[in-house]
């Protein structure tokens, strides 16, 4: 019999931390393009391969221009909203210690001076954690002197620390305004061996810093998280569907894990407070081997300098997640993201 495999949903308030630790340089390797759609020519389901993108959504932050691109069928627009919208690409591939060159072609349709900005971050491992997120490391240049309804190139020099296993660079727009973006380009030596190995992941979709990559629902896509706006509970407090870690582990009577009116939309949102990495969690979620998804939500905080929250995606074969039948350590993924503490709702 087949077992059907499942997923254990956490949010969980964490307290975040950097370290930077180091690799020896390497020496040697290829010249490679680590753009894999640069004119965002390739597109599926009505968006383009290939490309990260951030702090915003598809559809209304994002979206195809056809009018006039640089070359090609299209160029890829950002529509600010004053949360610092981002496409970004990333790589575990590229030496440490060397420079590399960004280039694309901007052209202006209405936005500050220095809206449009080169952010890249660094990690010292292949997989992206908290620990290994190099803050001193990372490196901002100001796009100045665009000219509205004109194509302009760019070249910015990129240079990738020592210690360096990951990077990704984000094209941003801050503030409000509209953007097109084309014929994007990230050239740099590469470790052939890492190249080989596996496949790059050239998506930049799990920054430390400035997380969210919001795709659109795809035909026939279905929401699989139960209660996904905490509207349902008992009497004693219970929500439907969900588990909650601290006070007991118990929702009667529980004051870091507990229900709010306070809530982005319907009646009812989730609070989670307090120390010792509290939790909400929803498990026995059914999905498929070998497919995507994407977990999202909202978030607000308030008074949490140093602080952040995770997703963690643990799998299972079987649909009562039982511990004998982790895939694995059980950990598929965790993702850390730090809050921002103006006490405004976001999406990540």
């Amino acid at each position: 019999m087949k077992l059907q495999k499942s997923l254990l949903l956490i949010l969980s308030l964490v307290l975040l931390f950097t370290s930077l630790g180091g690799l020896a340089a390497e020496t040697g390797g290829v010249l490679t393009e680590l753009v894999k759609n640069p004119g965002f020519e390739a597109v599926t389901n009505g968006v383009p391969d290939e490309t990260g993108f951030g702090n915003g959504a598809w559809g209304e932050n994002f979206f195809l221009e056809k009018a006039r691109p640089m070359e090609g069928n299209y160029s890829l627009g950002m529509r600010g909203n004053g949360n610092n919208v981002y496409l970004s690409w990333g790589t575990t591939a590229l030496l440490d210690n060397i420079d590399t060159t960004l280039t694309f072609y901007v052209k202006r349709i209405a936005a500050a001076a220095d809206a449009v900005r080169v952010t890249t971050e660094f990690y010292s491992e292949e997989k992206v954690s908290a620990a290994a997120y190099m803050t001193e490391a990372k490196q901002t240049e100001y796009i100045n002197d665009l000219l509205d309804g004109r194509w302009m190139k760019q070249t910015v020099k990129l240079h990738i620390p020592v210690g360096a296993r990951r990077a990704h660079v984000m094209i941003r727009l801050f503030g409000e305004g509209e953007v097109y973006i084309d014929n994007v380009s990230w050239t740099g030596l590469c470790d052939p061996e890492r190249l080989s190995s596996a496949e790059d992941e050239n998506v930049g979709e799990a920054e430390f810093e400035e997380v969210t990559q919001l795709l659109p629902p795809k035909e026939g896509a279905a929401e699989l998280i139960k209660n996904a706006g905490f509207e349902e509970a008992d009497e004693d407090g219970s929500v439907h569907d969900w588990g909650c870690y601290g006070n007991d582990n118990k929702w009667a009577g529980n004051t870091v894990v507990s229900r709010t009116n306070d809530a982005q939309s319907g009646n009812f949102a989730l609070r989670i407070s307090g120390t010792g990495n509290p939790w909400a969690r929803q498990s026995g979620i059914p999905v498929e081997g070998g497919k995507r998804y994407q977990v999202s939500c909202r978030i607000k905080s308030d008074g949490m300098p140093g602080k952040g929250f995770a997703f963690k995606v643990e799998g299972y074969n079987g649909i009562e997640c039982d511990p004998s039948q982790a895939i694995g350590s059980g950990d598929i993924d965790t993702r850390y993201y730090p809050t921002r503490t103006n006490g405004g709702w976001y999406h990540y």
